[in-house]
């Protein structure tokens, strides 16, 4: 039987430790930082079928969660509907659109977009089974029954205890290789940031718009999430940007022709950028392993990478 320890209790060690344990591997969680810390904690949780950058895993998350009630409800998903605005219709597109509607189907379709100013020769993808869930109640699900020990000052001195050692460490990844004189593999660190808005009257969809960056969706209390890239890598503190904030707002006016309330609140947080930016195994060192490099966007398909993840290290 392997045993393996993965140190980080976000969602991408969690499902792996869950995924693992349920294939009766010897597993022990090592939380380095408290929840609050984590992308995980303030993830705005988007989840759709269609994602260019990840072929089948985001529709193969979805497929899943919409297959099991009970994984569902545990990770709040909400199945909203989504739509995608991408700046011109790639060579690929038809692929893509097929790989998620052979895993959803009737899901997904391709629509000129009835959004204002909308770049000539875009397309929209739109989507019903989409929509977004709470990583940090799919987190909990996934931690719970598996034992969970703070993690050491120094993380890889357990790899001398384990079969494997799984750093699932996310934003802190690049720092703690470099402290030890490993491989970079590529990752860095980038700041996310997105604001709340009270938008009183106006449910908008799932949006994620390529032309502008920016990316949306509904939240309590007649809010909506707002929020565009960050060009912030290797952030020092993370503190809010104002000029994001004020992007954002702009983009959601220039496309929906509505302007949202002053921000209740701004998160910034981070996490590790990779390149191809996907959640999934890279080999570090003799029976050490990364399991991050998710982007800031790994909670629409954490449930699919996990289950490839605890397959190879089986």
């Amino acid at each position: 039987m392997i045993s393996v320890g993965i140190v980080g209790a976000g969602i991408a060690g969690a499902l792996l430790g869950r995924r693992l344990a349920a294939a009766d591997a010897r597993v022990t969680v090592y939380a380095a930082h408290g929840p609050a810390a984590d992308a995980t904690a303030v993830s705005g949780g988007l989840t759709r079928g269609f994602e260019p950058d990840l072929e089948r895993l985001a529709a193969d998350s979805v497929a899943e969660l919409r297959a099991d009630p009970e994984l569902a409800a545990a990770a709040g998903y909400r199945e909203l509907g989504s739509a995608y605005l991408l700046a011109a219709a790639e060579p690929t597109l038809d692929v893509l659109v097929k790989e998620v509607d052979t895993r959803l189907p009737g899901s997904v379709s391709v629509v000129d977009p009835p959004w204002s100013g909308v770049p000539a020769g875009a397309v929209a993808v739109l989507e019903r089974h989409a929509g977004y869930l709470s990583p940090a109640a799919l987190r909990g699900w996934a931690l719970a029954g598996l034992p969970v020990e703070p993690a050491p000052a120094d993380p890889l001195s357990l790899a001398a205890r384990v079969d494997v050692l799984v750093l699932a460490t996310g934003r802190w990844t690049p720092a703690l290789l470099a402290r030890a004189g490993l491989p970079g593999l590529g990752l860095r660190t980038k700041a996310i940031q997105y604001a709340l808005h009270p938008a009183r009257g106006w449910t908008p969809p799932v949006f994620v718009d390529e032309t502008t960056g920016l990316w949306l969706r509904p939240a309590a209390g007649d809010q909506v999430l707002l929020g565009v890239p960050s060009g912030r890598w290797d952030p020092v503190t993370l503190t809010p940007e104002p000029d994001l904030v004020a992007a954002a707002a702009r983009a959601a006016y220039d496309r929906f022709g509505v302007e949202v309330g002053e921000p209740t609140a701004v998160v910034a947080a981070a996490d590790a950028y990779a390149d191809p930016p996907v959640l999934a195994l890279r080999p570090v060192a003799d029976g050490v392993v990364t399991f991050t490099g998710g982007s800031g966007g790994a909670a629409k398909y954490a449930l699919a990478a996990s289950r490839l993840a605890a397959a190879a290290l089986l």
